[in-house]
């Protein structure tokens, strides 16, 4: 009687950004000092949980992504929804998107942060072999954004073009949104996820010179 869905995704995304926010902080540091200070002793001590938080902020990123898709592209509707990673079909999902919303910027900073690092190629096994038993949605139903997840075990060349894709439409479509309605901490994170992404190897070979353009004329308005 006191089980609420909503209240597991808060908790499950506060367990995700709060590991997020660390890394960034002590990457972030560690490139403006170049030297072995505390944030970089810090850096050490995440970096042995980093290959499991990878897939578990790409399963919440992959969340955010159906969340705010159009209803037309099949996007999260309470007439019509599916069991997301860390959320489930009886979610209140109005209440879901606010949720995600707070929390999906700095999970962003950090995915494509350590992505960048390592070439969008490492190695590491799914995340839904781990130790949180989220849910999979319907394949069928989002198969774009789902790719970045898998019973298999796969390398990340098998589908990083999906991941860069997914995470880089994330950012454009908040960079879309009018500044007077985002907080100064998000729309630092987001800036400094496009960052992230543009100076990737995966921007050279994944994004046109009309999508260039199309990405300044965003940051423009």
């Amino acid at each position: 009687m006191i089980y609420s869905e909503n209240a597991l995704t808060i908790e499950n995304l506060a367990v995700l950004r709060a590991w997020a926010d660390v890394y960034n902080v002590a990457t972030i540091r560690q490139n403006e000092e170049k030297t072995n200070n505390q944030n970089s002793y810090l850096l050490i001590h995440v970096q042995s949980e980093l290959y499991v938080l990878i897939h578990h902020w790409l399963a919440a990123l992959t969340d955010y992504a159906f969340l705010i898709l159009p209803n037309e592209f099949g996007g999260g509707t309470d007439e019509n929804s599916h069991d997301g990673n860390f959320y489930s079909a009886e979610s209140n999902l109005d209440l879901t998107r606010i949720i995600y919303k707070a929390n999906w910027a700095s999970i962003m900073q950090a995915t494509t942060q350590w992505l960048g690092k390592h070439h969008y190629e490492h190695k590491t096994l799914a995340a839904n072999q781990k130790l949180i038993g989220y849910r999979q949605r319907d394949i069928s139903m989002t198969k774009f954004i789902t790719s970045t997840l898998s019973n298999k075990i796969k390398t990340f060349p098998e589908k990083k073009k999906d991941i860069f894709a997914m995470l880089l439409g994330c950012c454009v479509e908040a960079s879309s949104i009018s500044i007077s309605k985002q907080t100064d901490e998000t729309i630092e994170a987001i800036l400094s996820s496009l960052i992230n992404l543009l100076q990737s190897e995966m921007a050279a070979s994944q994004i046109t010179m009309v999508a260039f353009i199309e990405i300044l004329n965003v940051l423009q308005r």
